[in-house]
């Protein structure tokens, strides 16, 4: 009887190791819905845009940790005094990942990690702005048949979007962000 079930636990071991490669590239697209936090006493609304670009994604199988990192052209802003402030990013998050997955048909996924943006245009009360942003990202989500990733992700900022002084104080925002996406991978 000891030897059965041990027969079956091996089984079911290398059943649930993923049989996908350890590397996989892909698209990913989703919602960005963001907002700014300042010191400053005003309503700011939040601002929908979008992301789009590719991941790449490296999982060790067995143990079901690996990264993600991607290169995505992200929409964020905010809405302020009826001005609607819109601000394009070149973006590389870089997140630890862990899988759990069931013989690559469903699996759950947590991502957390670094992201780094560029500002590359942005409308006209966005010029003062910093080019560059830092902060950290959290995420989960859930795979499908190995291919296709639907996640939710949260965006901190940490660095300054922009700082002033007035009055002999200082002022700064900062940007954080909430995306629902949907990565397919080849």
């Amino acid at each position: 009887m000891k030897k059965y079930v041990f027969l079956v636990a091996v089984a079911l071991f290398f059943v649930t190791m993923p049989s996908q490669a350890f590397l996989k590239w892909g698209l990913k697209a989703g919602m960005n819905v963001s907002s700014i936090s300042s010191d400053v006493k005003e309503n700011f609304d939040n601002y929908t845009g979008f992301q789009v670009g590719p991941i790449t994604e490296f999982t060790i199988p067995l143990v079901g940790l690996g990264f993600d990192a991607a290169l995505l052209y992200s929409q964020r802003g905010f809405k302020a005094d009826d001005t609607t402030t819109k601000l394009d990013y070149l973006e590389i998050p870089v997140n630890l990942k862990y899988k759990l997955t069931i013989l690559d048909i469903l699996g759950a996924y947590a991502t957390v990690g670094p992201y780094f943006s560029y500002k590359i245009s942005g409308s006209d009360r966005a010029d003062d702005w910093k080019d560059y942003q830092t902060g950290l990202n959290f995420g989960a989500g859930a795979e499908i048949l190995g291919k296709l990733q639907i996640g939710a992700n949260y965006q901190l900022g940490l660095s300054d979007d922009f700082k002033w002084e007035d009055a002999g104080k200082d002022y700064s925002v900062k940007n954080s962000t909430w995306t629902i996406s949907l990565a397919y991978f080849f």
